[in-house]
């Protein structure tokens, strides 16, 4: 059977089994269907250029299961593929010639207020095609929040399958925390629904663990999740601090810097600190000359506070010990009703940051804008920090007189630190002088873990995937280039329309040196030697990694998971990170 006809058979036997219309896009049909086609085949990370053999524009959870019944029907002959924000930072959502389940026609958003039949908690439902920017308004006008990262445009099921990191982090854990239930497609077809109240080490227990954290796509297909949502705060600031004197220079050394954002993290400090991260951009180095491990690099640091701005400049005047600018980009005054019904005050809660990049074009200098995440090729790699090294008070003199001060304590200390400012030095890194306005960014951002969250935590009931709950914070590299589009997908650059096309090749062209050089930083990136750091972070994928590192202890349970209860006998869950049980 030829491709064409086989698409043509699938989309017939699931609309017969759903009773619905099924959307589908296939290249070159027709021009308008071609052009439909090319929208919708992008991914975020322009990088790559995938053209999946046939998109599958899924409207419910029985017509994923029609498909996955059908695809079962010809083994070996289709590779399956799941999106719902694009956001995966290898492509794994996509990939030429495979048929692309896309979740962008369910986006239904079901709140539900407490009450003894959910137990006394609100809940929250969401299928798998929404976005952040598009709940967030939903539970603002109730008061309430889910964890959420910080690019609008990133897909509230993958970021919680893969963790999710993000600005509550430190006060609500990371977003799979919060997941109390999920319907999930098995790779037989058949439709399981899972929650918390399931009985421990049952069937459905341990497929509801693994979804919180474990990857997506492993165990299954979900299509809906969800979610016991949290009151947000009556007051809520949203900061930046810049380490920069009068001249904008960088006024101190970055181990400094880091030392003291390692310390307003640790454990028992500044529970109103909701969340943070301290964004280091790398420098060029000249070749032949080395890297200063007390370099003074250009540093910012973002964060959530909650309460009166004032608390924000006492923060960081007594803790940095100057009077830095603090810039407080978002102001947000809640009010908070019964448990029944939060009644909601004055609320202007509906942007939040794009921590991690500057976009060139966005009205804002400072990247806070939404509206700037939009898609670009990138590469990303990522490791955590070991626990805090715990020091002694004779620490100084075993390694002075008995260790020679060569002695590497287990654990992320002032030789980490070291380390790491080396490793954002190199002659990889663009020159100042020749970015040009679509120019290469590197640079890392560092994002807190640690919090009263964690610092007390507790595994109730069937427990998290997630590994890394004693890592104080994540390492996060990064490079990207030619950023021109909004989170849209629409360029950003050019004074007339008729010029932007023309603008934007002329910077994809100047940046083809740079940015193999850039992806090089990365590669030495990963395999830098910065002690008393390890493992990976799923959610920011790179793959050359290793699909164990992203899982850590629990990664013999995940695959004992997918053997026993994902029913994928086919393989179809299949891509470069997911996981595969030890009996295959």
């Amino acid at each position: 059977m030829s491709s064409k006809a086989l698409i043509a058979s699938m989309k017939n036997y699931v609309e017969s089994i759903s009773k619905a219309p099924l959307d589908i896009l296939t290249e070159c049909d027709s021009v308008a269907e071609d052009d439909e086609y090319e929208k919708k085949r992008q991914i975020f990370n322009t990088k790559f250029q995938f053209r999946p053999q046939v998109i599958i524009l899924v409207s419910s959870t029985e017509q994923v299961s029609a498909v996955v019944r059908f695809v079962n029907e010809h083994p070996g002959q289709i590779s399956l593929r799941v999106r719902s924000g694009g956001h995966d930072h290898e492509g794994e959502c996509s990939a030429t010639d495979a048929w692309l389940i896309d979740f962008r026609h369910m986006k239904e958003v079901t709140t539900i207020d407490a009450s003894p039949q959910t137990k006394g908690r609100h809940i929250v439902t969401v299928e798998p095609g929404v976005i952040f920017r598009e709940i967030k308004r939903r539970l603002d006008s109730k008061g309430w929040g889910i964890a959420h990262g910080t690019c609008g445009t990133v897909g509230v099921t993958g970021y919680t399958l893969g963790g999710g990191w993000g600005p509550w982090t430190r006060r609500y854990g990371m977003g799979c925390e919060r997941l109390i239930g999920a319907t999930i497609v098995l790779g037989n077809g058949d439709v399981v629904e899972v929650s918390d109240p399931d009985g421990a080490h049952t069937q459905k227990a341990e497929l509801l663990w693994a979804l919180r954290g474990g990857g997506g796509f492993s165990y299954g297909i979900v299509t809906k999740l969800v979610f016991e949502p949290f009151l947000l705060p009556e007051k809520l600031h949203s900061f930046s601090v810049r380490f920069v004197d009068a001249n904008d220079k960088p006024d101190r050394p970055t181990v400094e810097i880091l030392r003291i954002w390692e310390e307003l993290i640790a454990d028992g400090r500044y529970p109103q600190l909701i969340g943070t991260n301290l964004k280091i951009k790398a420098a060029h180095l000249s070749p032949g000359q080395n890297p200063d491990p007390r370099a003074r690099l250009d540093a910012t640091l973002y964060g959530y506070f909650d309460g009166p701005k004032e608390g924000i400049t006492k923060l960081i005047k007594n803790n940095f010990g100057k009077d830095y600018e603090v810039k407080v980009d978002l102001s947000v005054q809640v009010g908070h009703g019964s448990v029944n019904g939060p009644g909601v005050g004055s609320l202007f809660y509906e942007s939040f940051e794009a921590w991690d990049r500057i976009f060139q074009g966005s009205p804002s200098e400072n990247g806070i804008q939404l509206e700037g995440s939009g898609p670009a090729p990138h590469k990303i790699t990522s490791r955590l920090a070991d626990p805090f090294v715990q020091r002694w008070p004779w620490d100084g003199f075993l390694d002075v007189f008995l260790f020679r001060g060569q002695r590497r304590r287990k654990g992320w200390g002032a030789h980490s630190r070291k380390a790491l400012v080396n490793t954002l030095q190199s002659s990889l890194v663009i020159p100042d002088e020749s970015k040009t306005r679509f120019g290469v960014q590197q640079y890392i951002t560092i994002l807190a873990i640690a919090g009263p969250f964690y610092q007390h935590y507790k595994q109730a009931g069937i427990g998290c995937a997630f590994p890394y709950r004693d890592r104080p914070f994540i390492l996060q590299f990064q490079a990207w280039w030619n950023q021109f589009l909004d989170s849209n997908g629409k360029p950003v650059v050019g004074q007339e329309k008729e010029d932007q096309h023309g603008i934007i090749n002329q910077a994809i062209v100047a940046n083809r040196r740079w940015s193999n050089l850039a992806e090089d930083w990365i590669e030495a990136c990963r395999d830098a030697d910065i002690p008393g750091s390890g493992g990976a972070f799923i959610s920011f994928k790179d793959d050359a990694i290793e699909t164990n590192t992203y899982f850590a202890d629990n990664f013999k349970r995940l695959c004992n998971i997918k053997a026993n209860y994902s029913q994928d006998n086919n393989h179809l869950f299949t891509t470069r990170k997911t996981v595969f049980s030890e009996r295959d």
